[in-house]
């Protein structure tokens, strides 16, 4: 002890030698002193287990005393300063000869800070929810260290896991073993942090879904250290995904169910619509025919009101043929396959128009069309809606001195394009809207307005096929405008 005296004195780590007999402090050194607040005689007065608090002596002679040092021994403590606060301390203990006699030299260094950060990580893993760890590298993931939250994890405390009692890997379920394996393994091999989900047998044979976040740790020659990251219980989220995923597929199964019903359902009533409008053809086509027969037979000698009745029968016939004319079209529009392409409406609108001008050359226009209306769709099925709005746009305006007709866009509420036919004929009463698109719907009496009452109902399937909706706003006497919207690319 005497030639390293002077190592002793001018240590910056705090020292004391004390007789591992008597336990009366001996020698002690300047940074001793300083960390404990004492002086030299009070410090030289004392034996060395009085540094601890007296509920800690009974387990520092039973630990550290009573069992002989041989070679370097360390253990930590709790000691208490002269101003009664508690400091925690590293100690490292050894066996010397000091002035002739058998003696134990002590060094401390103080680690209350270490051990209060220490202590406040630890309280904050253990208010996470789930378990912070660090492992090795090995298919057992045989724990380092687990805080508190691995018991209400796994069921079994942190010390199980840590001793190697109970092996982190066991409680992975073997069908997910190898793939948590290969995953993290693939992280690692490409220094990434590594994100997965997989299941655990907890204690009690509850099996969870946990969510697990780490990454490497290098050693000092860059080789794999530990694994180091957080697992969390994620059984109640994994299971409402797996319903609302279940739900999903059974509601998919049902839609497709129903659509295919409702395309059943269609198929047939098309079919029949196409049937009798082909079928009533053929006797339409006679009762004309004989109609005109007997007209030529009577040669004008047919008296009143024959030549009457015959005009009201030919006109019936006319009517008729309109009409399945107009259930033919509309049976056959479901099964027409949609050109998708850019088309400009305008063309279509003055072709229209041309049509409506050579049948009544008398009628007054004012037409605003702008030079180009681009869109995207089948060009012949959407010049059909412009012809059919167009044409109802200019037979509700025969009443009027003056037919005015606007064609053009505006901006809809969702930025999406709005396309608009306009007029400022008879109009209708808003409260009847909802029969406005409906088959053979019509909102003014046949001797008003002549018509088949299937126009917008074809406008608005073709709308609809092209993914869009249609509309209209108006007002009795004052006019109506109509709108509608088109999707920018094909419906899937």
């Amino acid at each position: 002890m005497t030639a390293y005296r002077s190592l002793f004195v001018d240590s910056p780590l705090a020292m004391a030698v004390y007789d591992p007999q008597s336990l009366r402090i001996v020698a002690v050194n300047a940074a001793a002193l300083a960390m404990y607040g004492f002086s030299e005689e009070e410090f030289l007065a004392k034996k060395i287990d009085e540094l601890r608090p007296e509920e800690d002596r009974e387990s520092w002679h039973r630990e550290v005393y009573s069992a002989p040092v041989k070679g370097l021994r360390r253990y930590s403590a709790r000691h208490r300063r002269k101003d009664g606060s508690m400091i925690w301390i590293d100690a490292a203990a050894n066996d010397i000869q000091y002035q002739g006699s058998p003696a134990r030299v002590v060094a401390y260094t103080d680690v209350t800070a270490v051990r209060e950060s220490q202590r406040m990580l630890a309280a904050l893993m253990g208010n996470l929810p789930g378990m912070a760890y660090r492992c090795r590298n090995d298919p057992q993931w045989t724990m380092e260290f687990a805080s508190e939250g691995a018991f209400a994890l796994t069921g079994h405390r942190p010390d199980m896991l840590q001793s190697g009692a109970i092996q982190y890997g066991d409680l992975i379920h073997p069908d997910d073993r190898q793939r948590v394996w290969d995953e993290v393994q693939r992280a690692v091999a490409a220094d990434a942090a590594f994100e997965l989900t997989y299941r655990i047998t907890a204690a009690n044979g509850q099996v969870k879904w946990v969510w697990e976040r780490g990454c490497a740790v290098s050693g000092p020659a860059g080789q794999v250290a530990a694994l180091e990251g957080f697992i969390s219980d994620v059984t109640e989220t994994r299971l409402a995904q797996d319903e609302v995923a279940r739900l999903n597929a059974e509601l998919e199964q049902r839609v497709q169910q129903r659509t295919a019903q409702l395309e059943a359902a269609n198929g047939e009533l098309e079919a029949f619509a196409y049937s009798i409008a082909h079928d009533l053809r053929s006797p339409l086509t006679s009762i004309d025919g004989f109609s005109q027969t007997l007209e030529s037979l009577c040669d004008g000698q047919l008296p009143e009101p024959g030549p009457h009745y015959l005009s009201r029968i030919r006109a019936g016939v006319r009517q008729m043929s309109d009409l399945t004319d107009a259930m033919l079209s509309l049976a056959r529009l479901s099964r027409v396959q949609l050109r998708w392409e850019p088309v400009d409406l305008a063309p279509a609108v003055r072709d229209a128009i041309d049509l409506l001008r050579e049948q009544e050359p008398g009628r007054q226009l004012a037409l605003e069309v702008p030079h180009r209306l681009p869109a995207h769709g089948d060009p012949r099925l959407l010049a059909q809606v412009m012809t059919n709005l167009v044409a109802n746009a200019w037979k509700f305006s025969g009443g009027k001195p003056q037919t005015e007709i606007r064609v053009g866009t505006t901006l809809g509420e969702r930025g999406e394009t709005v396309y608009f036919v306009a007029d400022r004929g008879a109009g209708f009463d808003m409260a009847h809207a909802s029969r406005l698109f409906g088959a053979f719907q019509r909102l003014h009496a046949p001797s008003e307005f002549e018509g088949t009452g299937i126009g917008l109902a074809l406008v608005q399937k073709i709308v609809m096929r092209h993914g869009g909706r249609i509309w209209a706003q108006a007002r009795p006497g004052e006019g109506a405008t109509f709108y509608f919207t088109l999707a920018s690319e094909p419906l899937r």
